[in-house]
């Protein structure tokens, strides 16, 4: 675990909205609380938030919540990146999205 934590963050750079989606949710099926690895993946995420297409925000933040792990950063991002771009998403991600906050039991966007 310790070896594949590792490479996540040698190679976060690389990852797209999509791909980390897909991380966190392996993570979560897999059942690893990686507490230390899933702080700084959830500060380096917010920081691209603006990057993500809405349905990686919206993909991004039910993995998050998936993996149980709750990042008030990470969310706050979530609802001002969701809120800003709110014309953009299509239903389904609008949908995944207001999982996700429901999950955290938080604000989301509006």
């Amino acid at each position: 675990q310790k070896n594949v934590s590792g490479r996540v963050l040698a190679i976060f750079s690389s990852f797209n909205d999509v791909s980390l989606a897909a991380l966190c949710n392996a993570y979560a099926k897999l059942g690893i609380k990686d507490v230390a690895l899933f702080r700084l993946l959830s500060s380096l995420t917010a920081s691209k938030l603006r990057a993500f297409s809405p349905q990686g925000i919206a993909l991004c933040a039910n993995a998050y919540a998936k993996l149980g792990f709750r990042s008030r950063l990470l969310f706050e991002a979530l609802e001002i990146e969701g809120t800003r771009r709110m014309n953009e998403f299509d239903v389904p991600a609008i949908v995944t999205l207001l999982n996700a906050f429901a999950r955290q039991d938080t604000s989301a966007p509006r």
